[in-house]
């Protein structure tokens, strides 16, 4: 099964702001989610749906799984670098 990929507002421009060598480990990192979303980390105390995910060193994507819409919702992005 293939997931379509979406970001929430705050994501897509935290996405926008990331150095262009995490840009391109984000964009890795979602042709990852798009195939199996499920192999994330469950994030603790949530929803078997809440996930993270690191996509490189010093980089966490915060994200849901829509299983309903077989979608992935990027909700935080997270850089340190």
């Amino acid at each position: 099964m293939s997931y379509s990929i979406s970001y929430d507002r705050r994501a897509r421009q935290q996405a926008a702001n990331l150095p262009r060598l995490a840009q391109s480990a984000l964009s890795g990192a979602e042709s990852r989610l798009a195939s199996d979303p499920w192999g994330c980390t469950q994030a603790a105390g949530h929803l078997k749906e809440m996930r993270h995910m690191e996509f490189t060193a010093g980089g966490l994507i915060t994200l849901t799984i829509q299983v309903q819409t077989s979608t992935v919702v990027i909700m935080d992005i997270t850089y340190v670098g």
